[in-house]
């Protein structure tokens, strides 16, 4: 499995945030 970096996670959870924010 490919390594994250922190910054790569952030990125993600960050996105996703936005994305159950925008759809809830």
């Amino acid at each position: 499995m490919k390594y994250l970096s922190d910054l790569e996670i952030k990125s993600f959870a960050n996105r996703t945030y936005l994305i159950l924010k925008h759809i809830s």
